[in-house]
C-alpha cells in the first residue's frame, strides 16, 4: 500500500458567492500550491472523481520507479481518501488502475482499469470486475449510465440497464475523454480538439488538451488542461480558473475545488482576490462580485 499522507482540515474559508463563469467574462488566478494540502508525495493523481454521499475522493496516481523496481507491476493504481476521517489507501483488484466514476442514484463507485470496469466495496476496501468488457478502460463519466473510453483503440462506450454498447453519437469517431453536459449532449476529445455533438450535428469548441472532466454540485460541466480549468456552456467555453500546474479536479461541496499537483491532492477554496479580468483592474473587478 502506497504510504500516503493525509492532512485533515478542521474548517474552512469563507465561500466565493459565484463561479468565475458567471463574473462578468473573468476568471480565477491560482497561485502555485495554493490551498491546502491533503495528500502529499502521491505522484500525478489523475482522474480525481468525487462521492459527496461520502465524501470520499477517488483517483488514480502513477506507480514509483522504485515500487516497480521492487516488483509491482503496475504503472497506475487507483486510490481512495475519505475527507471526513483521513482513511486512505490504494484499491485491490484493479491492475494498471486509472479511471473513476460516481453513481450518485445507485451509490456505486466503478473503477478503470486495464481488464475492464470494477465495482469497488467500501466495506472491504477492495474492487471486483464486473466483467462487461476486458478492454483497457482510459477514463470514465457517470451521468444516466456509465459512459468509458478505452485505450489504445479510443472508443466510446455507454453500461447502461445491463447492455454494453458503442456511444450512439460516437461510433464512428475516436475519442480519448468523454463526458456529458447538463443537457445530456455529448462532449468529447480527441488530439488536443474539443467538440461537441447534439442532434446530429458536431460543433467546434477549440483546441484543449484535455485531461479531465468533472461537474459542480449544479451538474454543470467542466474540463481541465494542464493550467486551467474551463465550464462549457453550450457550444461556449469559458475559462474558470488558471493553475500553474493541474493533472485533476473535483468540486467539492459548494465552490471548493479538489485538485492534483505533481506529487500532492490540495483543497483550494476560491476567494474574490484571486479573481481578474484580462481587460480590467483588479479594483474594477472586485466591486463587480455580487455579494
Amino acid at each position: 500500500m502506497i504510504q500516503m499522507n493525509l492532512v485533515v482540515l478542521l474548517a474552512s474559508a469563507a465561500l466565493v458567492s459565484s463561479y468565475g463563469v458567471q463574473l462578468h467574462g473573468g476568471y480565477y488566478r491560482v497561485p502555485a500550491n495554493a490551498g491546502t494540502v491533503l495528500m502529499k508525495d502521491v505522484e500525478k493523481p489523475y482522474q480525481l472523481g468525487l462521492d459527496r454521499d461520502t465524501n470520499t475522493l477517488f483517483f488514480s496516481y502513477t506507480v514509483d520507479e522504485q515500487r516497480r523496481r521492487e516488483g509491482d507491476d503496475n504503472a497506475f493504481r487507483s486510490a481512495y481518501v475519505n475527507l471526513k476521517d483521513g482513511t486512505s489507501g490504494t484499491i485491490p483488484g484493479v491492475h494498471n488502475g486509472f479511471a473513476n466514476a460516481y453513481d450518485t442514484q445507485q451509490k456505486i463507485v466503478y473503477i478503470g482499469g486495464d481488464t475492464g470496469v470494477h465495482k469497488f466495496d467500501y466495506r472491504t476496501k477492495t474492487a471486483s470486475n464486473l466483467n462487461i468488457t476486458e478492454s483497457n478502460i482510459w477514463q470514465m463519466f457517470y451521468k444516466n449510465g456509465l459512459y468509458f473510453t478505452t485505450y489504445p483503440d479510443q472508443k466510446a462506450f455507454v453500461y447502461k440497464n445491463d447492455r454494453l454498447r458503442l456511444v450512439p453519437e460516437l461510433m464512428d469517431v475516436k475519442a480519448t475523454l468523454v463526458a456529458l453536459e447538463k443537457g445530456d449532449s455529448i462532449v468529447y476529445s480527441l488530439d488536443g480538439d474539443l467538440r461537441r455533438t447534439s442532434e446530429g450535428r458536431v460543433y467546434e469548441l477549440g483546441s484543449y488538451n484535455v485531461n479531465g472532466f468533472n461537474t459542480d454540485v449544479n451538474g454543470d460541466l467542466y474540463f481541465s488542461t494542464s493550467d486551467a480549468i474551463y465550464q462549457v456552456d453550450g457550444n461556449t467555453v469559458q475559462k474558470f480558473a488558471a493553475f500553474p500546474d493541474i493533472y485533476g479536479f473535483a468540486f467539492e461541496g459548494d465552490k471548493q475545488i479538489i485538485y492534483g499537483t505533481e506529487n500532492s491532492v490540495m483543497r483550494l477554496t476560491l476567494t474574490s482576490d484571486m479573481f481578474g479580468d484580462d481587460n480590467k483592474t483588479k479594483d474594477e473587478v472586485s466591486n463587480n462580485v455580487p455579494q
